[in-house]
């Protein structure tokens, strides 16, 4: 015997808890975790800058939730050029 689900019934990522609560919350803590963090990002983006020049941020293109795709941010630590010359070492 099968039972069946019921066709009225909302999907998890449908409910007011996860598109709502889970949202603020992600926001506010990520506010709040950045402001120590912050430092540390401009010290690494000195760094960068004045290991390789620009660009101090890499920026690839992802695919994401049902085919949207965005933006990545991340340190470019490994250069422009030095990709190429990983075999010249």
């Amino acid at each position: 015997m099968y039972l069946k689900m019921k066709t009225s019934e909302k999907k998890a990522y449908d409910r007011f808890y996860n598109r709502y609560v889970k949202r603020m919350l992600d926001f506010v803590l990520a506010v709040i975790l950045f402001i120590p963090v912050l430092p540390f990002y401009v010290i690494i983006s000195v760094l960068i800058l004045l290991d390789d020049g620009f660009p101090v941020f890499y920026r690839p293109l992802r695919g994401g939730y049902k085919g949207r795709s965005f933006i990545e941010w991340k340190f470019g630590t490994v250069g422009v050029n030095k990709k190429r010359c990983l075999e010249c070492a």
